[in-house]
């Protein structure tokens, strides 16, 4: 295949598509990978390498850089969209980062004991769910002698209202002292 270009072989600076388009957001020209891709499909006659697969593997940087400063629709799409601030971006790595600084602060709450494991947390679930079970029975039978002997709705609707406060408060303290006299510390310190 014969070059299109008359440069010399060794005069040419051959980069991968990765670092043509890091190359050309460095000197103010923002721009990825995929869109120079599509620019090479779109332009034939610049020189490229290709793998056995047909792949375009580096590409002529000069011949790059004079193809999209001639190009009418690279010079359109400048002045359309304008670069975003370089401030706005968000730096590389930051997820990276973000997920190491989470991890940290897991490993800080597992030291202090503030984790509580899956199994924990389903134990005390299962704990209340029992606890609720046994206070309902103990309400359903004090209540059927009470009520029994009411013959007023007024004083069996006061009765049921005292009952629950009382069913409440009860399973309150039972499922505090179940989990071991834990309080939120906003609770705490008032």
């Amino acid at each position: 295949m014969e070059q299109p270009f008359l440069l010399e072989q060794s005069s040419r600076r051959w980069v991968s598509v990765s670092e043509a388009a890091a190359l050309e957001t460095q000197a103010g020209r923002p721009i990825n990978k995929s869109s120079i891709s599509r620019f090479i499909a779109r332009n034939e006659d610049l020189p490229v390498k290709r793998d056995g697969q047909g792949r375009v593997k580096e590409v002529d940087y000069d011949a790059l850089i004079k193809a999209r400063g001639e190009s009418l629709s690279v010079l359109d799409s400048r002045e359309a969209a304008p670069a975003a601030p370089k401030a706005a971006a968000a730096p590389a790595g930051s997820r990276k980062r973000q997920l190491e600084e989470e991890k940290l602060e897991l490993d800080l709450a597992d030291r202090k004991r503030e984790l509580l494991s899956k199994a924990a947390v389903t134990m005390a679930v299962e704990a209340m769910g029992v606890a609720f079970t046994q206070a309902l029975e103990r309400r359903r039978r004090t209540l059927a002698t009470e009520i029994a002997g009411l013959g007023d709705v007024r004083q069996a609707e006061l009765a049921l209202k005292t009952a629950d406060r009382k069913l409440l408060n009860n399973l309150v303290a039972e499922l505090t002292k179940l989990a071991g006299g834990f309080e939120e510390p906003e609770q705490a310190a008032a």
